[in-house]
């Protein structure tokens, strides 16, 4: 039974360890997450490593629910996140894939499309603030998403996230297919909002790399089983 309105405490919640709990998913009759456990507490850069078709992504759509686990726990503080409504899991965890996806019209109407969805009031100063924090220019409010460059429209997905107030951001191969130099400013960027906004993020990354650049604490997901090796 789902708890269909949650007043969100994000003064609260902003400080709550998420943690799972003997995690368990089957696809297509193979059991791709078997009893995962970890948490990850306020301000961390938790990321997650693993060869190609090990369960990364997987791992991390089941934290916000875009796909539901077979069994296990999933708690936000003390909320139990598999008992509240999934609207509200996907804006407290957001999820932002590795290829990132606009929507028709410009970069300020698809910042706006999520928190007209959950009713939460944006005025034109946050746009052109959330837009600065990812590194654009106002300017770019009034751009076509369609015609931006795929390391700006990465921007702009991250800036959209960010829009909804997540206590954790979820990154799915951000940097997957962009360029050295994007790349780089997307990781000077998570670097930044977790220093001076205290974003959490929980990051898959098949490189290790980049796991060292990010990672305050670096797990490894194989064989269904994550285990951490550093942190």
């Amino acid at each position: 039974m789902y708890i269909n309105s949650v007043k969100l405490d994000y003064e609260q919640l902003k400080n709550s360890m998420l943690k799972v709990v003997n995690l368990h998913k089957k696809l297509g009759g193979k059991k791709v997450i078997n009893g995962v456990s970890f948490e990850v507490s306020p301000r961390e850069r938790f990321v997650i490593t693993g060869a190609s078709g090990s369960g990364k992504s997987t791992l991390l759509k089941l934290l916000n629910r875009l796909i539901e686990p077979d069994s296990g726990k999933i708690f936000l503080g003390d909320m139990d996140l598999l008992s509240v409504d999934v609207l509200t899991v996907r804006r407290l965890l957001c999820y932002v894939p590795q290829i990132p996806v606009m929507f028709e019209g410009t970069v300020r109407d698809n910042l706006l499309f999520a928190p007209r969805y959950l009713n939460i009031p944006v005025s034109e100063k946050m746009l052109r603030e959330v837009i600065k924090d990812v590194g654009l220019e106002p300017s770019y409010l009034d751009k076509i998403a369609e015609t931006l460059s795929v390391g700006e429209k990465q921007r702009v997905a991250l800036a959209r996230a960010l829009l909804i107030k997540p206590i954790y951001l979820l990154l799915d191969e951000p940097t997957a297919h962009l360029d050295p130099e994007n790349t780089r400013i997307l990781e000077e960027l998570i670097l930044e909002l977790n220093k001076t906004k205290g974003i959490n993020f929980i990051i898959v990354s098949h490189d290790m790399a980049q796991a060292e650049r990010l990672g305050t604490r670096i797990a490894r997901l194989e064989n269904g089983k994550l285990s951490i090796i550093k942190g």
